[in-house]
This record gives C-alpha cells, sequence and structure tokens, in this order.
C-alpha cells in the first residue's frame, strides 16, 4: 500500500471535570468524549520527501501531524517520508480536538502504509507523547479520559441523538482557561461508573454532566454562555462547551427540535452532527 485516505472526526466533552494542577503543569481530568460525524480528510502518500499541506485552513507553526510523523519515526529507528494533505472541514482552536484527531489518524495511516505492524496501543503511546488528546482517536470514539487525558476507558453510550454545534468567531486560549479555573471539583459519585453513560442510565445520568470551564465563560464569554442557555429552552437534553471552547453545543434525542434549534440565528458558524464510530 503506497497511498490512503482517512477520516480524521471532531470530538466533543459531553462532560469535562478538572480535578486539580499536577507537579508536571498539567491538570487531572475527568471526562466523557464522543466523536462526531465532522470529519476532516488526510491523505497519505509515500514520498521521498516530507510535504504536509492542509487544505481550508491555515495552520500557523509545527503541525500536530510533522509531531506525529517526527515522534514516530524516533519509535521505529528510521525516518519516515511521505506527502499528507489534509482537507480540514473541523475549525481549529475550538475545542474540537481537529489537531489530535489529525496526529492520530496520521499515525494510524503511516503505520498502514509503511507497513510498520505496530498495535494500536504502541500507536497510543506514540500519540500521548504528541498530545494529550491523541490517543482518544485511536480508539472506537466514545471514551471516559482521565489523567491528564491519556488513561483510557472505552465506554458504549447511546449514539442515537442529534447534536446542533456552534462555533463563534471567539477564540479561547486554552492555557487561559485552565488558569482562570479557580474551583476544582470531583465528578458526581455516579459517574465515576461506566455503566452511568451507558444504555438508558446515559439520559438518567444527564443531570449530572458538568464542564468546569462554564464558571470562566460565564465570567468572560456571557454571549456564549447566553447562547448554551438558549439551546436548552430549544429543546436540548443537555447543552455546554467542548473542552475549554469556544464551540458549544446541544444534545436533541427529538430531531425536530434539533432542527429548530439550527434555523435560530446564532454568531457563528453551525453544524448538525451526529455522534459516530471511529473504525480502525
Amino acid at each position: 500500500m503506497d497511498k490512503i485516505s482517512l477520516q480524521s472526526p471532531a470530538k466533543i466533552n459531553l462532560f469535562l471535570f478538572i480535578l486539580g494542577r499536577r507537579e508536571d503543569g498539567y491538570h487531572n481530568i475527568y471526562s466523557l468524549v464522543q466523536v462526531v460525524d465532522l470529519v476532516d480528510t488526510v491523505e497519505i502518500e509515500r514520498s521521498d520527501r516530507t510535504e504536509i499541506e492542509f487544505i481550508g485552513t491555515k495552520i500557523s507553526g509545527e503541525s500536530t501531524i510533522h509531531k506525529a510523523l517526527k515522534k514516530l519515526s524516533e519509535y521505529v529507528g528510521e525516518k519516515l517520508s511521505a506527502k499528507i494533505v489534509v482537507r480540514k472541514r473541523i475549525p481549529a482552536g475550538a475545542g474540537l480536538g481537529s489537531g489530535s484527531s489529525n496526529a492520530a489518524i496520521a499515525l494510524y495511516g503511516l503505520n498502514k502504509i509503511f507497513n510498520l505492524g505496530l498495535s494500536l496501543e504502541q500507536l497510543r503511546e506514540i500519540g500521548a507523547s504528541v498530545g494529550s488528546d491523541v490517543p482518544l482517536f485511536l480508539t472506537h470514539g466514545s471514551a471516559i479520559i482521565s489523567g491528564r487525558g491519556e488513561i483510557i476507558k472505552e465506554v458504549n453510550p447511546p449514539l442515537d441523538y442529534s447534536v446542533v454545534l456552534i462555533v463563534p468567531k471567539i477564540r479561547i486560549d486554552t492555557k487561559w482557561a485552565y488558569s482562570n479555573v479557580t474551583n476544582y471539583h470531583q465528578p458526581p459519585e455516579e459517574l465515576l461508573d461506566e455503566k452511568s453513560v451507558e444504555g438508558d442510565s446515559f439520559w438518567q445520568s444527564l443531570s449530572n454532566f458538568d464542564n468546569s470551564f462554564i464558571q470562566v465563560i460565564r465570567n468572560n464569554f456571557p454571549s456564549i454562555a447566553k447562547d448554551i442557555d438558549r439551546l436548552k429552552s430549544f429543546g436540548a437534553d443537555y447543552a455546554s462547551i467542548t473542552g475549554s471552547g469556544s464551540a458549544y453545543f446541544g444534545i436533541f434525542r427529538d430531531s425536530t427540535k434539533a432542527l429548530n434549534a439550527l434555523m435560530e440565528k446564532w454568531d457563528g458558524n453551525t453544524y448538525l452532527v451526529r455522534p459516530a464510530k471511529i473504525i480502525l
């Protein structure tokens, strides 16, 4: 195999609890993460020299794919060269995991075209050295993550709902957002059992879902907080930000209510998406 084309999905954090700051400067988290069917396309081809191109958005500095290729080369002890073209649909810098997803899917594709024979567990290990969210995208796409994001427990929540996703023009710096979280808190005891987010229990557990960044958003970006409340008023079963923002979303069991919410005026780009599976 000399060439491969793969889909690279976005993610949303259905809940996100920041437990505290670690000695290494990262934070311990506890989060339920779900990939959705908003995807980039990653095309990888063997080449004599490395070329990485992004179509649809501008990526400044060293991309996560550059880092992933470098870490993979170091891991196998061989300089790997490839032409990689990423056709972007996922907005960058909005809490949707765009760069992490691209890096993970690139690792998976490079493993295939170079016949490296690495397991998913090995690819996740390499991915964790690129970024905390990268290993998630080397699972089937529904997981509770903890530690700094590298500890992954795959779960099977329901996927029969719609997501109204809104990406405002506002961008929120992740480091700034973490520095402004003042109240670390543990998740409710119920959510520590992964069965609480599977089957019908998922819907019963929604009242316990939360995001530790919400207060930061309410204090500093009231327009986003107001729109999250609007999503609830249109019938969202749950609404929040993803990651530290700035993207926010509402999940709807009723597709008609989702369509009605989508038709409203929002200050940003809107998407109607659904939860998805990653096929590896």
